[in-house]
C-alpha cells in the first residue's frame, strides 16, 4: 500500500465517523467532492483538526500553506503535507 493510498484510508474513515457512518467509505473517491458527501464548513474544519491531530502538529503552523479543501484528494494533500511537510503529496 502506497503512502497516498493510506491518505485517502484515513481521510475515508475520518469522513465516514463525522458523518456518523452516513457515508459509504468504500465509495469515496479522491475527485468526489466534499459537498457531494455532506460534509459541511464545520465538518471541513473538524477534518482537517483531526489530521493535524493524528499527524502530530499544529493546525496553525499550517494556516498560510492550506487552501479549504473541496475534494477529498485535497484532505488527501493535506494529510501529506502534515505528514511529511510536502504540499506535493497527493492522493492516488
Amino acid at each position: 500500500m502506497t503512502q497516498s493510498a493510506n491518505y485517502l484510508a484515513e481521510v475515508r474513515t475520518l469522513i465516514a465517523k463525522l458523518t456518523d457512518n452516513f457515508v459509504d467509505s468504500s465509495t469515496v473517491m479522491p475527485e468526489t467532492s466534499l459537498s457531494a458527501l455532506g460534509v459541511d464548513s464545520l465538518t471541513t474544519v473538524n477534518l482537517m483538526v483531526s489530521l493535524a491531530e493524528t499527524a502530530d502538529v499544529d493546525l496553525e503552523d499550517y494556516f498560510d500553506e492550506i487552501e479549504t479543501p473541496a475534494t477529498v484528494g485535497d484532505l488527501c494533500r493535506i494529510a501529506g503535507l502534515f505528514a511529511d511537510g510536502k504540499a506535493s503529496s497527493s492522493c492516488t
